[in-house]
């Protein structure tokens, strides 16, 4: 959303902090990423735990790149029943 209210691209932005479209997509889409992360709440003059909450805990520490994915699960409705399903298919 915020990228269409200051008329930027995945591609643009991509090529202002000079890596891939598919790494930004990919970090915008949940892959945690610190330095992408970072230059993209650069670019759009926002701080990265603003940006990416969900790889921030409640008390502004960074979430470890191994935690981001149970923490996002955690902390959505369905992650109970996700995650025995993925589990019990192991």
């Amino acid at each position: 959303m915020q990228l269409r209210l200051r008329g930027l691209s995945w591609l643009e932005l991509a090529r202002r902090i000079e890596v891939s479209s598919q790494a930004v997509q990919q970090t915008a889409a949940g892959r945690p990423s610190i330095p992408i992360e970072r230059a993209l709440a650069d670019q759009l003059g926002v701080e990265p735990e603003e940006l990416f909450p969900e790889h921030w805990s409640p008390t502004g520490e960074r979430i470890p790149k191994e935690r981001a994915a149970l923490h996002r699960a955690k902390n959505t409705r369905f992650a109970t029943s996700h995650h025995v399903e993925k589990k019990g298919a192991a």
